[in-house]
């Protein structure tokens, strides 16, 4: 478990970082402006900024999403989304 550094949705992609020496979770983001959070794992529930989150690495389908299409493609957008809508890279 590691501290949120910020408010986390139920389902949402996380990036792992070092805030101020301390593991912390926060959303990844894919968006060029917000530096390309890498996605490292998931939270199952939605996690308060400051509280304890359990981030799952590997290993088993991530719970806290529905609606989604088994078999379909999905990509890291922003805020911890995920989205059909393949990301694109502009110079």
């Amino acid at each position: 478990m590691v501290p949120a550094s910020e408010a986390l949705a139920a389902g949402a992609q996380v990036n792992l970082w070092s805030n101020g020496g301390v593991l912390s979770a926060r959303n990844a983001d894919a968006s060029a402006a917000n530096g390309g959070k890498r996605s490292d794992g998931f939270v199952i529930g939605a996690v308060s900024s400051g509280a304890s989150a359990t981030v799952y690495r590997s290993g088993g389908p991530n719970t806290g999403l529905s609606g989604l299409t088994v078999s379909a493609d999905y990509y890291l957008g922003t805020g911890g989304q995920v989205t059909a809508t393949q990301n694109t890279i502009t110079a």
